[in-house]
C-alpha cells in the first residue's frame, strides 16, 4: 500500500502568502512558468528568480553557434506574458540539476533580507525541492519561510499517479532521486 500512496508523500503544498520572491525550478518549463505568471498576477510576489540550466552536449558546440536554453526560453515566455524584465532575476550560474539550482539560488539569497519565498515546481518534485532548499538555507544561516506551491498546470493525481505512464515514470524517478538525497546529497551542503 505504501508504494501506491507515495504520490501523497511526494507532494507538498502550503497555503499561499504574499512573499518576497517566487523561485521557479526549471524542469517542465511551460507548466511551471504559467503558474509562476499566475502567482505574479495575483500579486503574491514581484520578483521571479530562476537559474540558467546546463544542456548536455552544449560544450561541444562551436562558439559561433547561438542556441537558446530552456531557462532563456522561460525568461522570454515570462516577458511575452507581460512580466517586466526588471522583475525577473535570471541567475547566470549554470545548474546541472535541482541540487545546483538550490545552491545557486541560496548564494543569491545570502545578500537579501527576504522573509518568505514561494517555491514553484512540479507536484511530484515538491518534497525533494523543499528538503534541498531547507537544508541549503539552514547551512547558510538564512532564516526564511518557504511556501511550497506546485504548478497547477500538470496532470498529476496523488492517488492515481500509477495509472498514467508519464506520472508513473516521474514518481519512480523522483523516488530514486529522493533516495539519493537521503543517502548522499543532503551531506553535500
Amino acid at each position: 500500500m505504501y508504494t501506491l500512496s507515495i504520490g501523497h508523500y511526494l507532494v507538498i503544498e502550503d497555503e499561499l502568502k504574499k512573499s518576497d520572491a517566487i523561485i521557479v525550478f526549471m524542469g517542465s518549463n511551460i507548466s511551471r512558468i504559467l503558474y509562476t505568471e499566475d502567482l505574479y498576477e495575483e500579486k503574491y510576489a514581484e520578483e521571479i528568480i530562476f537559474t540558467e540550466n546546463y544542456i548536455p552536449g552544449e560544450e561541444y558546440l562551436p562558439e559561433n553557434i547561438n542556441y537558446i536554453t530552456g531557462a532563456q526560453a522561460s525568461k522570454k515566455l515570462l516577458i511575452d506574458l507581460g512580466i517586466t524584465e526588471d522583475n525577473i532575476t535570471f541567475l547566470q550560474d549554470k545548474s546541472y540539476n535541482t541540487f545546483d539550482e538550490v545552491v545557486n539560488i541560496t548564494k543569491y539569497l545570502k545578500d537579501k533580507s527576504y522573509e518568505r519565498v514561494i517555491l514553484v515546481t512540479s507536484p511530484y518534485h515538491s518534497r525533494r525541492t523543499n528538503l534541498l532548499f531547507k537544508k541549503s538555507i539552514k547551512k547558510n544561516n538564512i532564516e526564511l519561510e518557504i511556501i511550497n506551491s506546485p504548478t497547477k498546470y500538470e496532470n498529476f493525481e496523488e492517488s492515481t499517479w500509477f495509472t498514467n505512464r508519464e506520472n508513473f515514470t516521474n514518481v519512480i524517478l523522483e523516488t530514486l532521486k529522493l533516495m539519493n538525497y537521503f543517502l548522499i546529497e543532503q551531506f553535500n551542503f
